[in-house]
C-alpha cells in the first residue's frame, strides 16, 4: 500500500509503502536562486515523476526564504533515472523553471543543487528542454525514463534547522495517519494500492497541450514601449482547444492572457516570447511554444545601408569594369526587403545585393523595408561609377578645347550631328569643326565645307545631303556626304527683300503634314519660310518682330521656341497655335526644344524646363524647386535608354549652373558640374549622339559623357 502526503508549508514530502525503509541511498535537492525573495519569487514547487508516480510538494518562501532542501529516500526498485521539475512562482505567475533527470546513488547520499537563475526568468522551454544560462537546451534522458520512479519514504527541510524537530514530528504524525488510513482501507476490503497507482498513472500520463504562435514570428524586431500583436492557440490532446493561455517574455515577464491581445516590451534586448497553457487535468503539465524576437529603442521598422564594395574598394568612386556588392540591415515585424538603383532598377530582395555590370554615372541606391502592417522605411546612398581610365564622370576634351581656345572659337554654344555619331561644332569664327571620338578636325583639313561667312554660327542642322548653318551673317547651305562627313561646295544666303534681318538664330528643314517640303529660318525679327510646291519655290516671312530661338518638327508641324512663348505652326497653311505662361510654361522666353520618342516636346526656357504633351495640351514644369540647378535653361536633349530597367527617357538640360539629368521614370534630377569634370558650370548646349554619347557645350569648351 502506498499513500503520498504533501506538507504545504515546508518543502517536504513523504511517501510510504509496506516494507522496511532502506536508508542507505538518499538524494538531497538544494534549491537556490539569485532572484529576490519574496519581491520576485515567493513560492517553489517540486515535481518528482516516473512512469506511474508523480509527487508535487511546494514551499511558501514568504515564510522561509531560500535555500530550501528536499531529501528523497530510495526504497526499492531501480535507482533511476527519474524526472525532477523545480518551478518558482510569484503569485500565480510562473517566473522560472528548471527540469533535470536524477538517479539515486547505490548507497549513501548525493547532493544536487538546482539553481533558479535570473537568466532563465520567464523563459519557457518546450517539452524535453530546460533553461540553462538564459537559453533552452535538451534534457538528456527525460523522454526515455520508462521505469517505476523512486519511491521516496521520508523527507525533511534542512534549510531551517530551528524547525527540524517540529517538522520531524509532523512527518511522523503524517506517516502514522497514513498507516491508520491504510489499515482502515484494508479492513473495509478496499484496494488502495491499485487506486493509488491508477491515480498516479493518470497524472503522470497527461500529455502537455500543443501551442502554436501565429504572431509574433521569430526574427521580428519591435520598438520598446510600442504595442505589438500576440496571436496564438493551444490545444489539449484529450479535451481540445484551451482558453487559459498565458504569454510570457523572457525579460519582461507576464505579457497577458488570451488568444489575441496586444503586448509591450520594455527591455531593449533579445527576448523569447512564450505562449503556455496547463493541462486541464494536471496543472503541473504545461505545454508551450516560443519565438525569439528583439526589442530595441529604435523606431521600427528600421533600415540602414552598411556598405557598398567592389573587391577591396569600399568607397566611391567605383569602376564600371567589375560588379558592385551592397549590404544592409532591415529590421521590423514580418519585413520584406528590397534593393533598387535609380539608374539600373531593382537589384534584389535580401539583406545584400549585387550589381553585375554597373553603368557609368552618378547612382543612388535605395534599400527598403516594408513590415507586415504596411509601414515602409528606406535608406539611400549615392555613389559614382567611372569609365575605364577616367578620373571624373564628365570628360573635358582637353585637346579639343585647347585647339578651340587657340583658334578663338570658344564658347561652344551649338552642336549638331549626322546620325553617324559624328558631331559638328560650329564656332564663333564661322569654322565648321567635326568631332569623331577624341579627334577634332577643322573644316580646312577635313574638307567639310568652309563657309565663306566668317561669323558666329548659331544653329546647325544636317538633313539628307545638306548641312544648314544659321549665322549672324546669313544662311549657309553646304553639300554633305554622309559616308565620310565631308561637304562642299557651300552657298550663302544673306538677308534682303522679305527678310529685314540677317542675324539668323535657328534653321529647320522639314516636310509638314501636307507633305510640303519647307525650309524655315528663324531670326531676331521673324521667321522665313521657303516652300517647294509643284517644283517651284516660294517664300514668305511671318511672326515679325518675334525672336525665333529654336525650331523642331513635331507631328507634321513646326514647333517654334519664341521670345513670347511656344508656337505650333503648319508651314503650308501658316496656321498657328500658341502657348504661354498662362497655359503652364515656366517662362515665355524659350531657348531650346527637343522631341521625345513618344512625340512629346521638351522645352528649355529662361524660367525652367517644361514638358508639352500634344494629345492633352498638358504642360508640366521643372524649376529649382524640383531639383534643377538653375532656372536659366539654355539647351535640352532627350535620350531613350533601353539598357535601363524599365526603359525610359532621360532628359539632359544645359543650365547656367551646370548640366541637369532628369529621369522621367521617377522625376529625379541629378546635376553635373565642374566637380564632375565639366569645363564650366555655364553650360550652353547639350547634344546626344546616335551611339548614346552626350556632348556638353560650355563657356570653356566641349565635354563628353558616356553614362546613362
Amino acid at each position: 500500500m502506498k499513500r503520498c502526503l504533501l506538507l504545504l508549508s515546508t518543502l517536504l514530502f513523504a511517501c510510504t509503502e509496506g516494507g522496511a525503509v532502506n536508508d542507505d541511498a538518499t538524494l538531497t535537492l538544494s534549491i537556490t536562486s539569485n532572484l529576490r525573495v519574496p519581491q520576485e519569487l515567493d513560492r517553489v514547487t517540486v515535481r518528482v515523476a516516473g512512469q506511474d508516480t508523480a509527487i508535487d510538494p511546494e514551499a511558501d518562501l514568504r515564510e522561509h526564504p531560500l535555500p530550501r532542501t528536499l531529501t528523497l529516500v530510495h526504497e526499492s526498485g531501480p535507482l533511476g533515472p527519474f524526472a525532477v521539475s523545480v518551478r518558482g512562482y510569484f503569485g500565480s505567475s510562473l517566473v522560472v523553471q528548471r527540469d533535470l533527470t536524477a538517479s539515486f546513488p547505490s548507497s549513501g547520499n548525493t547532493d544536487l543543487t538546482v539553481d533558479l537563475d535570473r537568466s532563465c526568468r520567464n523563459i519557457a522551454c518546450v517539452q524535453g528542454e530546460t533553461c540553462e544560462s538564459g537559453r533552452c537546451v535538451i534534457i538528456g534522458g527525460v523522454e526515455d525514463a520508462g521505469f517505476d520512479a523512486a519511491r521516496p519514504d521520508a523527507s525533511h527541510d534542512a534549510g531551517q534547522d530551528a524547525n527540524d524537530a517540529t517538522l520531524d514530528a509532523q512527518v511522523q504524525d503524517a506517516a502514522s495517519d497514513a498507516n491508520a488510513d491504510a489499515d482502515a482501507d484494508a479492513d473495509a476490503g478496499e484496494q488502495p494500492d491499485a487506486a493509488g497507482e491508477d491515480a498516479g498513472s493518470d497524472a503522470s500520463s497527461a500529455q502537455p497541450p500543443t501551442c502554436t504562435i501565429t504572431l509574433p514570428v521569430t526574427g521580428d524586431v519591435y520598438q520598446t514601449g510600442a504595442l505589438f500583436p500576440l496571436r496564438g492557440s493551444c490545444t489539449d490532446p484529450e479535451t481540445g482547444a484551451l482558453s487559459a493561455l498565458t504569454w510570457l517574455s523572457s525579460q519582461d515577464g507576464l505579457l497577458g492572457s488570451g488568444a489575441e491581445l496586444e503586448g509591450r516590451l520594455s527591455s531593449a534586448s533579445a527576448q523569447r516570447i512564450s505562449l503556455c497553457a496547463p493541462d486541464p487535468r494536471d496543472p503541473m503539465v504545461v505545454g508551450c511554444a516560443s519565438v525569439d524576437v528583439t526589442a530595441t529603442t529604435t523606431p521600427q521598422p528600421a533600415v540602414g545601408i552598411a556598405s557598398i564594395t567592389q573587391g577591396n574598394l569600399v568607397a566611391s568612386p567605383y569602376s564600371a569594369s567589375a560588379p558592385l556588392s551592397f549590404a544592409g540591415v532591415g529590421t521590423g515585424a514580418g519585413v520584406t526587403l528590397s534593393w533598387s538603383d535609380d539608374v539600373q532598377g531593382p537589384l534584389g530582395s535580401a539583406s545584400s545585393a549585387t550589381l553585375a555590370t554597373p553603368f557609368v554615372g552618378r547612382h543612388t541606391v535605395t534599400f527598403s523595408v516594408l513590415d507586415r502592417n504596411g509601414v515602409q522605411r528606406t535608406a539611400t546612398q549615392s555613389y559614382l561609377v567611372l569609365g575605364a581610365g577616367e578620373s571624373t564622370l564628365v570628360s573635358p576634351l582637353a585637346n579639343v578645347n585647347s585647339e578651340l581656345d587657340r583658334a578663338g572659337d570658344l564658347p561652344v554654344a551649338t552642336i549638331a550631328s549626322d546620325g553617324q555619331s559624328r558631331a559638328y561644332v560650329p564656332s564663333s569664327s564661322g569654322v565648321w569643326y567635326r568631332f569623331d571620338g577624341n579627334q577634332l578636325t577643322s573644316n580646312a583639313t577635313a574638307a567639310v565645307g568652309q563657309p565663306p561667312l566668317r561669323d558666329v554660327v548659331q544653329d546647325a542642322q544636317i538633313s539628307g545631303n545638306n548641312s544648314y548653318l544659321a549665322t549672324r551673317d546669313g544662311l549657309t547651305v553646304c553639300n554633305y556626304n554622309p559616308g565620310n562627313g565631308a561637304g562642299e561646295p557651300c552657298m550663302n544666303f544673306r538677308a534682303g527683300g522679305l527678310l529685314q534681318s540677317q542675324n539668323f538664330l535657328s534653321v529647320l528643314r522639314m516636310v509638314d503634314s501636307r507633305n510640303v517640303d519647307t525650309l524655315l529660318v528663324g531670326s531676331d525679327n521673324g521667321l522665313f519660310l521657303s516652300e517647294s510646291v509643284n517644283g517651284s519655290a516660294r517664300g514668305s516671312v511671318i511672326l515679325r518682330p518675334r525672336v525665333v530661338n529654336d525650331m523642331v518638327a513635331l507631328n507634321g508641324q513646326a514647333a517654334l521656341a519664341l521670345d513670347n512663348g511656344l508656337t505650333l505652326l503648319l508651314p503650308s497653311t501658316q496656321q498657328q497655335v500658341r502657348f504661354t505662361t498662362a497655359e503652364g510654361l515656366p517662362s515665355n522666353n524659350l531657348r531650346s526644344l527637343a522631341v521625345a520618342p513618344d512625340n512629346t516636346l521638351w522645352i528649355a526656357s529662361a524660367g525652367g524646363l517644361a514638358h508639352y504633351e500634344p494629345g492633352s495640351n498638358r504642360i508640366t514644369s521643372w524649376t529649382t524647386t524640383r531639383g534643377l540647378p538653375s532656372n536659366n535653361c539654355t539647351g535640352v536633349a532627350v535620350q531613350r535608354v533601353t539598357q535601363l530597367s524599365p526603359a525610359r527617357d532621360i532628359v539632359w538640360v544645359s543650365t547656367a549652373a551646370g548640366i541637369a539629368r532628369l529621369d522621367t521614370l521617377n522625376s529625379t534630377v541629378t546635376t553635373y558640374s565642374t566637380v564632375d569634370g565639366l569645363p564650366s558650370n555655364n553650360a550652353l548646349a547639350v547634344h546626344v549622339l546616335a551611339n548614346g554619347t552626350k556632348l556638353f557645350g560650355t563657356q570653356n569648351g566641349l565635354a563628353r559623357y558616356v553614362g546613362f
